[in-house]
């Protein structure tokens, strides 16, 4: 198997039952825009059939493949049907069923709009902590390690659902700066009890069975520095089962890029994939990436 065919496969697997992504879509999330034939060509040889959904790429016209390689088009519109896609005259409405990757302008303004709307803060919040607690398979010790803002405010919030499952949280925090809503859920999971640590750079991260990654958000930049570098080290030489919030912290959401990152075996997004999930050392930084519903409305920049 080729990279670049490793690549098809493991972007395919990221779209989620109910949506679809087209040949063309997958080609630019590898940053190769022209290379969406090569895309099909991969696709139609998938070696992984069961674990790699193939028969949610479509034509980007939203029509069935014609050559689909497990039952033709027929076989492929079938499998839709059972995932909730509507398809009709072999054609699935894209504007509806495609899989959307925002800019962190785009997310961002998607989230305040939806807050704005009627949705607290508080509440995607804990979405958002829900929806990793479910994606991750937490057991044993946890230390979640904590930045600052809203990320940071994602671990606190997951601790007692964590706690509440058997798991033993602990958070360990690289900063004493809270957002209003990370305070908030902060608050509670020390009334639940959850053990709260501050990092030292002396602490030793392999003693956790899982580590989860709430340091840095889509909209970091540059190369982390200090504490926060010899954190991100120290979760990668770990051993632990590794699960980054949002996106793994060090890595530029909008291309991937970054020099010092953290490595997960599960990275969660929430609400909508950024390009850098994809792109630049996003393939590199994630083993498997999913994406968590919490019920934000995508708005596009203009």
């Amino acid at each position: 198997m080729t990279d670049f065919e490793r690549q098809v496969y493991k972007i395919t697997m990221s779209v989620p039952e109910g949506q679809v992504v087209t040949y063309g879509q997958i080609a630019g999330l590898m940053g190769k825009p022209r290379a969406q034939r090569a895309v099909g060509n991969a696709l139609h040889k998938n070696p992984f059939e069961g674990i790699v959904p193939c028969h949610r790429v479509v034509t980007g016209e939203g029509k069935m493949a014609a050559n689909f390689g497990f039952g033709g088009p027929y076989e492929q519109k079938r499998r839709l049907l059972e995932e909730g896609v509507d398809v009709i005259n072999f054609r699935v409405d894209l504007e509806k069923y495609q899989m959307k990757v925002l800019s962190v302008a785009e997310m961002r303004l998607s989230d305040a709009m939806t807050i704005s709307g009627g949705v607290p803060s508080k509440i995607l919040m804990l979405r958002a902590a829900e929806g990793i607690a479910d994606a991750g398979d937490f057991k044993g010790s946890c230390a979640i390690i904590s930045g600052k803002g809203n990320n940071a405010g994602d671990g606190f919030a997951i601790a007692p659902i964590l706690k509440e499952r058997g798991v033993l949280p602990e958070i360990i925090l690289l900063s004493d700066a809270f957002s209003e809503d990370g305070r908030y859920y902060f608050d509670l999971a020390v009334k639940a009890g959850i053990p709260v640590k501050n990092y030292t750079e002396d602490m030793d991260l392999s003693a956790y069975d899982c580590i989860l990654d709430c340091i840095f958000g889509t909209g970091f930049k540059g190369s982390p520095e200090g504490i926060y570098r010899d954190a991100i080290e120290k979760i990668n030489a770990s051993g632990a089962y590794i699960v980054s919030a949002d996106i793994n912290s060090g890595l530029d959401g909008n291309t991937g890029e970054g020099e010092c990152f953290v490595k997960s075996d599960l990275t969660v997004s929430l609400g909508f994939y950024q390009p850098g999930h994809f792109l630049g050392k996003g393939d590199e930084a994630m083993k498997r990436r999913v994406n968590a519903d919490i019920g934000i409305r995508q708005f596009k920049c203009i």
